[in-house]
């Protein structure tokens, strides 16, 4: 496989061939496999085209896609913890409960692609707030 390193310097060059060749190894012989978030993300985008709600979809994965997020983060590192902590960030700012619930269903579901993709051997739990049911709408004689 050729490919740029992106740097005109040696040392450079010759770290990005050692990291790319452990890499490598690692998945052929360990069998691990490493996916970034963002990789997913566009396999996410291009699979869910048609989606009309593609939109919204992009501004929360864009949110996730965040550099003290998820950005360079391989899926495979995605746990429990990690989703706590993202639950906490949209609850630092000010989101409501339904709002942190939607921005993780499209996490839940990104991973369950995830696995459907075998790029994840499980989707971790993604936890939800309990929501109050709206109170049906009742006819009254008047």
């Amino acid at each position: 496989v050729r490919r740029s390193t992106g740097t005109s310097k040696r040392r450079e060059a010759e770290a990005f061939e050692q990291r790319a060749r452990s890499a490598a190894w690692r998945q052929i012989k360990l069998g691990e496999r490493l996916t970034l978030w963002e990789t997913a993300v566009e396999r996410w985008k291009l699979e869910k085209a048609t989606k009309r709600s593609l939109a919204k979809d992009e501004q929360i994965l864009e949110w996730f896609g965040h550099e003290d997020r998820l950005k360079g983060v391989p899926i495979q590192q995605i746990d429990a913890h990690v989703i706590d902590r993202l639950r906490k960030l949209l609850l630092a700012e000010d989101r409501s409960r339904s709002t942190v619930n939607r921005y993780m269903e499209i996490l839940r579901a990104m991973l369950k692609a995830c696995v459907d993709w075998e790029l994840l051997d499980a989707a971790p739990k993604v936890p939800m707030f309990r929501e109050r049911l709206p109170t049906p709408p009742f006819l009254t004689s008047a």
